[in-house]
């Protein structure tokens, strides 16, 4: 039996796809099942949007991954996915801020272990001071890998914070485990 989230996944996948297809053939006008230069700028014109020809050019050839001349619908779906996945991207970094922003009670843009238990307190979790601080360690990042050892930090301190980009990284590399 297929669970029901996966279920869900894919009505909305399945809802997504029908979308795109429906946004395909508005800007394939004949019908050939691909997208010519000329039906791009006929719709991106009938939208308010007037590219300039070495606008134009640049954006087909974005689109256009294979060079033959034309978009067809995977190239279409592959540059809409990445448009889609970008702003999601976005959506999730805007949301993190603004809880990381509301964790940092003293606005000095740097959560301290005592703000960062006092956050996970409030959402029911019980965490020791040692955990924060390891947490805490975890977070800050050291040439672009968590502190792993003793020796990174002196007396496992965490002496000045946790930076919102260690913060987004941290959660955005652990999200998925």
């Amino acid at each position: 039996m297929i669970p029901e989230s996966d279920l869900e996944s894919k009505a909305v996948y399945d809802q997504q796809l029908s979308e795109l297809k429906q946004a395909f053939g508005t800007f394939d006008t004949d019908g050939s099942g691909t997208i010519a230069k000329d039906e791009l700028q006929a719709c991106l014109n009938k939208m308010g949007v007037h590219p300039t020809p070495a606008e134009l050019d640049h954006l087909y050839q974005s689109m256009d991954k294979d060079g033959d001349g034309v978009i067809t619908f995977q190239e279409f779906l592959t540059v809409m996915t990445d448009e889609f996945e970008e702003a999601e991207l976005e959506h999730e970094l805007e949301e993190m801020k603004q809880f990381f922003t509301m964790m940092d009670k003293d606005g000095s843009g740097r959560l301290s272990p005592e703000e960062l238990k006092n956050a996970i307190s409030a959402m029911g979790v019980s965490i020791r001071d040692d955990e924060c601080r390891y947490l805490c360690q975890q977070m800050i990042m050291k040439g672009g890998q968590p502190l792993s050892s003793p020796d990174d930090q002196e007396g496992g301190e965490v002496p000045q914070g946790i930076s919102f980009n260690d913060f987004a990284t941290f959660l955005l590399k652990y999200e998925d485990h």
